[in-house]
């Protein structure tokens, strides 16, 4: 990777997403500095989307690299079809995908980039769940396994929809553009998804 000076956005005042669409107009001009900012602001994000579904943290960047390795490699072409977070988690969860087809494990591609969410952080908070003071331990532990079952029932696409909702914090119109469908299909099934945990989950919610 290039290093250069550290970039600079002409214009303190840029926000997150504006400030993308300039790194990615200059990296399309081989700009170094931009092309090092753009990787350092997305590499964690798109290695933990890569680790759900390949189960290796080296996998998993190494396929974030290749992601970026590709981009400057074809800069002076490269084109975005919305906006850039949208495109690079479509990105590397296309080459993640590919990457267990490879492995001959393909037709569990999407069970598994839901699996790893059951035991991931933030699922309790985003349905107000509780663990009883008795016995904190023990109950944390049927807490997770109850979340896990509760998970592994939902249909492929609604888990990955799912995930990526509370996992990566993506809006309805980003996961739409990342899984290839309308964004009324990602409302509907985020909505099931969320009813399913709640009747599944009942005994630990708050109330």
């Amino acid at each position: 990777m290039a290093h250069a000076r550290a970039f600079r956005p002409d214009t303190p005042d840029v926000d997150a997403p504006d400030l993308d669409s300039v790194l990615a107009m200059r990296v399309r001009a081989s700009d170094g500095a931009a092309f090092e900012a753009l990787f350092r602001a997305y590499f964690a994000r798109l290695a933990s989307l890569a680790f759900a579904y390949v189960k290796s943290r080296e996998t998993a960047e190494e396929l974030v690299q290749d992601t970026f390795l590709r981009i400057w490699e074809t800069r002076s072409t490269w084109e975005v079809t919305g906006n850039v977070r949208s495109y690079l988690y479509a990105a590397v969860r296309h080459r993640a995908i590919n990457h267990l087809r490879k492995a001959r494990v393909g037709a569990r591609v999407e069970e598994n980039a839901a699996a790893s969410s059951a035991h991931g952080e933030g699922w309790g908070g985003a349905f107000g769940l509780r663990v009883p003071a008795a016995d904190a331990e023990l109950e944390t532990a049927e807490l997770h396994a109850a979340i896990e079952r509760a998970i592994s029932e939902l249909p492929d696409r609604c888990r990955e929809a799912f995930a990526l909702s509370r996992q990566h914090d993506l809006s309805h119109a980003e996961i739409a553009a990342i899984m290839g469908t309308a964004v009324k299909t990602v409302e509907n099934q985020i909505t099931k998804a969320r009813t399913h945990l709640r009747r599944r989950l009942s005994p630990w919610l708050n109330g």
